[in-house]
């Protein structure tokens, strides 16, 4: 069964669904000041070696186990795949939907880069935080905002090469949820950064024009971790959305 955190600060549920390749520390930023009114649970998704198709019946188990009812979805990047899964699930109750740089499906010119990325990284041809860099940020706005990159490097070194090679093989791959997504009824908050180049706007767009009850908010000056970039934004587009 999956390894999960809970932070038992509030008696509402909110289930915290990282990106990968970055730890469960990149949501962090949320979890600090969500906790005082949610139960915070935060399932370790990273190197668990199958695909999100696979991991599926076991992500649900482990919450159900750990009685989660109801709750508050948050993903980031991949983790909002995972959200969109359980949600579709007709044995899974979901409140609301964040949906932070979401995605529903790899497109395979990408999963392609990442095959490779694992390959050259196996073969010990590449440092895989200065690529990820280049996929997810824009050269000039790194250069503007060193602290961005030094964060993704430090995130990378401390998941280490073996957990980021599984990622890469396994957890980036599924299929396109796009078709299905007119299927959940529940509130949903798109948040993406309009510097984003990983989970770029225009995705966010295609989920938001998809989903049947979904509010949008493109932040400005903004890459692919709006959370960690600008968190005073965030939080007060979570803060009303969650309050609603």
């Amino acid at each position: 069964m999956l390894d999960v955190q809970i932070d038992d600060g509030g008696n509402r549920d909110l289930v915290m669904l990282y990106g990968t390749p970055v730890p469960a520390e990149s949501l962090s930023p949320i979890d600090d000041w969500l906790s005082d009114d949610f139960r915070i649970i935060t399932p370790e998704t990273v190197s668990i070696g199958v695909t999100p198709d696979e991991a599926l019946p076991g992500l649900k188990q482990a919450l159900q186990e750990h009685d989660v009812s109801e709750p508050v979805l948050l993903g980031h990047s991949l983790g909002a795949y995972r959200a969109f899964q359980l949600a579709l699930d007709d044995d899974f109750d979901v409140h609301s939907l964040v949906l932070i740089g979401p995605l529903a499906v790899m497109p395979d010119e990408r999963l392609e880069q990442y095959n490779e990325m694992a390959e050259q990284l196996s073969a010990g041809e590449l440092d895989l935080a200065e690529v990820a860099i280049e996929l997810w940020f824009r050269p000039e706005y790194v250069e503007s905002n060193p602290e961005v990159g030094d964060q993704v490097r430090r995130w990378f070194q401390q998941m280490g090469d073996d957990a980021l090679i599984d990622c890469l093989h396994h957890e980036l791959t599924g299929p396109d949820l796009h078709s299905k997504l007119d299927q959940i009824d529940v509130p949903a908050c798109v948040i993406v950064g309009d510097q984003d180049v990983g989970t770029p706007p225009e995705w966010a767009e295609r989920i938001h024009e998809l989903l049947p009850d979904s509010e949008m908010h493109l932040i400005r000056d903004c890459a692919h971790f709006p959370h960690y970039e600008k968190p005073a934004p965030t939080r007060r587009i979570l803060e009303s959305f969650l309050s609603s």
